[in-house]
């Protein structure tokens, strides 16, 4: 019998999860006190995590992750921050570091991380159209819109397809990659200066 392996995925990451979510700035996109430079600063964290899955993840997935041009983030981001009066990201944080591995596994538990933000970004905006005023910008954070749970559950049938397959090293292999992501946002999301 094959499990889902998303599943075995969010079990062994959920620590991990709530210390991502415990972040300031996690915790101020969800408070009532949200201010646009928070948004911001969160938008340009949320860069400097996309712009390494795009440039890194997407090449090492894509014979896995077929429909990878629709889960591209970045511009959407830049054109959140040019709304709210931002342009140019730089930042000496960088996603990827040492530890990062290569291979089609490993990134695959890297891009569950990164698609399965995209649920909560539905919570954020919520809070941040709340709190800015509908004209907030929110590409970013509804990026995939109406098609939010489908594309979500499409992606979940190509992981647990390809881990139907793999090797136990392989799925090993995804629950690392998936630790490291979110041990790795996490530090961005604690990094003092983003920008």
């Amino acid at each position: 019998m094959t499990e889902n392996f998303n599943l075995v995925l969010k079990k062994a990451t959920e620590a991990l999860h709530r210390s991502v979510e415990a972040t300031p700035i996690s915790g101020a996109m969800m408070s009532p006190e949200l201010r646009p430079a928070t948004y911001a600063a969160y938008l340009h964290k949320s860069f400097l995590v996309q712009s390494a899955v795009e440039t890194s993840v997407f090449p090492a997935v894509s014979s896995i992750v077929e429909d990878l041009d629709v889960r591209a983030k970045t511009q959407l981001i830049l054109d959140d921050l040019m709304h709210l009066g931002k342009t140019g990201v730089h930042s000496d944080a960088r996603l990827l570091d040492g530890d990062y591995r290569n291979s089609p596994a490993f990134n695959l538990g890297i891009l569950y991380v990164t698609e399965g933000s995209v649920l909560g970004g539905q919570y954020i905006l919520k809070n941040v159209k709340k709190n800015l005023g509908e004209g907030a910008p929110g590409a970013f954070l509804n990026v995939y819109g109406e098609k939010t749970g489908s594309t979500w559950k499409a992606f979940l049938e190509t992981l647990n397809a390809y881990a139907a397959k793999a090797s136990e090293e392989e799925k090993q292999e995804m629950t690392e990659g998936a630790l490291y992501a979110f041990k790795r946002v996490e530090h961005i999301f604690n990094s003092e200066h983003p920008a």
